[in-house]
């Protein structure tokens, strides 16, 4: 069967991306066991050519914290349905900051649990993105590989490109 570019067998997204991945490492945080939506997230984060270490649910600033740097991630996205994200958020940059990992970045969403003012207040004290109620699934991977993507050392670029 002969199938033209347009209508190839082959489904995009499994096209290799161009360049290294980012890992990111998703979570839920404690007393939170709504994991549906960041599940979602994650597969189409991993369709996109993200990889991503997915945490769990009911899991404490501290895990989250300390896998972040354990797995050399790029960035944490955390996914919050009962309240109380700004203060974990918060808390997530202190430590993150306080244990020299400031290069890892923080995002997530929390459907309508988190409003827009709650968004603009957390991206001032630091959060990288909060995408809300009804963002589409293309944007938010599409922002986290531009956003966490690695970029190459010099060391590295000569290695490939003499």
């Amino acid at each position: 069967m002969k199938t033209s570019a347009a209508h190839s067998p082959r489904p995009a997204w499994s096209t290799p991306q161009a360049g290294p991945a980012p890992r990111i490492l998703t979570a839920v945080p404690t007393c939170d066991g709504h994991d549906s939506a960041i599940m979602t997230v994650n597969l189409e984060l991993v369709r996109r050519g993200v990889e991503v270490i997915y945490l769990g649910y009911h899991r404490s600033v501290a895990d989250v914290v300390r896998a972040a740097i354990q797995e050399d991630v790029q960035g944490v996205g955390l996914s919050s349905y009962n309240g109380g994200h700004i203060e974990f958020f918060d808390e997530v940059l202190r430590r993150l900051r306080r244990f020299g990992a400031r290069r890892i970045g923080v995002f997530g969403g929390g459907g309508g649990t988190i409003t827009p003012a709650d968004a603009r207040l957390m991206k001032r004290r630091g959060v990288d993105q909060i995408f809300l109620a009804g963002a589409p699934l293309s944007g938010m991977a599409d922002w986290v590989r531009r956003t966490y993507t690695p970029q190459p050392t010099l060391a590295a670029q000569r290695l490939y490109y003499p």
